[in-house]
């Protein structure tokens, strides 16, 4: 059986070597289910709510990510918010993403329950 592994291995990969460092199969190495392990704070939530909202209203006020931390650092700095439970950028940018996604299915359910109301 390691013959076969090994003559199909160089009809696969001809000449190529590499190299696994050790533990890497270890379950205390694995990333799975160690996602949303920290929750983002209510406080933070609803200043990100009040950022994504003025920007739907103003489209020339709309924030980006960096300019939300840059916000959150800012009001952290005068006080009005605890530093530690500022998320990382990338954590901002998908909670974004996901909150356009479900405000966008909540316009569309709108928009069809009235255009059900108007054709009755």
């Amino acid at each position: 059986m390691a013959n076969q592994w090994a003559i199909c291995r160089t009809r696969t990969l001809p000449n190529i070597e590499f190299q696994i460092a050790s533990g890497w199969a270890l379950k205390a190495n694995q990333k799975f289910g160690k996602r949303g392990e920290a929750k983002m704070s209510k406080n933070v939530i609803a200043l990100l709510q009040g950022f994504f909202h003025a920007g739907n209203a103003d489209k020339s006020d709309q924030y980006s990510a960096n300019d939300i931390v840059s916000e959150l650092i800012h009001m952290a700095n005068s006080r009005e918010l605890n530093p530690k439970i500022i998320s990382k950028i990338e954590t901002i940018e998908n909670w974004i993403s996901r909150y356009s996604a479900a405000c966008k299915r909540e316009m569309v359910a709108i928009a069809l329950k009235r255009q059900v109301q108007n054709q009755l």
